[in-house]
């Protein structure tokens, strides 16, 4: 699942983390959600040998900042790693900017159609996000 625009750095401080994957929530309070929204969309859902030792020249210094590379050579040296899918962190994103479109006034039917869901997805999305208020 792709969203547009890309998604923010302020969009990922609000991902509710405790709703993620056990692997994600690892990931991310070792490195941060930034850090791990960008391994995760490069490699989620695949597995992944962490590698071993004192080394500048991994894929994982390739992609993220030497500091977070290196914490989790430390923390899973040798290990093989199934990396969850980003599709769970996309998901919440999607819902906050369905409901804070549909507070500032964008029709149901346009959203629908924006987001590919059907009308009743929409209400239901709202709904549970505002509980007690109908969008």
């Amino acid at each position: 699942m792709q969203l547009s625009p890309a998604i923010t750095s302020q969009e990922l401080a609000q991902v509710d983390v405790k709703r993620l994957p056990p692997q994600a929530k690892v990931i991310i309070n070792l490195i941060g959600i930034e850090e791990a929204w960008t391994l995760l969309s490069d490699r989620g859902g695949q597995d992944i040998k962490i590698p071993v030792g004192n080394r500048s020249d991994t894929y994982l210094h390739q992609l993220l900042p030497e500091s977070s590379a290196d914490i989790l050579i430390k923390r899973f040296a040798g290990m093989r790693l199934t990396l969850p899918k980003t599709d769970k962190i996309v998901k919440q994103i999607r819902n906050h900017r369905i409901y804070h479109a549909k507070a500032e006034g964008a029709p149901i039917a346009h959203l629908a159609k924006r987001f590919q869901l059907t009308r009743r997805s929409i209400i239901l999305i709202c709904t549970r996000m505002d509980a007690g208020s109908r969008c």
